[in-house]
């Protein structure tokens, strides 16, 4: 279930839920490698 304060919001996090899951089962068995907190903070001014 998703809920958000308007639908645009709901529907942005529908579509986030809907890629993530596309990449777990992609990626499910291989070895990843996240990033850093540095990697993450530098990305982090671009999401709203």
């Amino acid at each position: 279930m998703i809920a958000a304060a308007t639908l645009e919001r709901a529907a942005d996090a529908i579509e986030e839920l809907e890629e993530t899951a596309k990449l777990y089962l992609l990626l499910r068995g291989h070895t990843t490698r996240p990033l850093t907190p540095e990697q993450a903070a530098a990305l982090a001014p671009t999401f709203p």
